[in-house]
């Protein structure tokens, strides 16, 4: 089933080091070629506008900034994404309150049915 991920290029936006890496180790064993982690706005602004990328997973807060405009860089290049947080659903502008989110803590069977539900597309 995971082998429908190998070869893909996910970005990972995350700012806990050690939930990137746990993020990163999971898409690597899914056979998935991670960009990143990468934990500022900036940088995953950047990666987001000109990466190549089929797909993102992004943390909503970044050392106290959201991460909305990656997922707007995203929209823009109909590149699939979806949010991981710990934080409740009224954090999400109106916008992206439909959009597929993963709360945290996750187990690594959540991740690998959200990759292949979100990702399917392009798998």
């Amino acid at each position: 089933m995971t082998s429908r991920l190998r070869g893909l290029r996910r970005l990972v936006v995350e700012d806990i080091f050690l939930i990137a890496e746990s993020l990163s180790a999971l898409l690597r064993d899914y056979g998935c070629d991670v960009i990143g982690p990468v934990a500022h706005l900036e940088r995953g602004l950047d990666l987001a506008r000109e990466g190549r990328l089929d797909g993102a997973i992004l943390d909503v807060d970044l050392h106290g900034k959201l991460s909305f405009p990656i997922a707007d860089a995203l929209n823009q290049r109909a590149i699939p994404y979806f949010f991981v947080t710990g934080y409740s659903e009224d954090i999400f502008p109106a916008k992206y309150q439909d959009m597929p989110h993963l709360g945290k803590p996750f187990k690594a069977a959540d991740l690998e049915q959200m990759l292949l539900r979100e990702f399917a597309r392009v798998a």
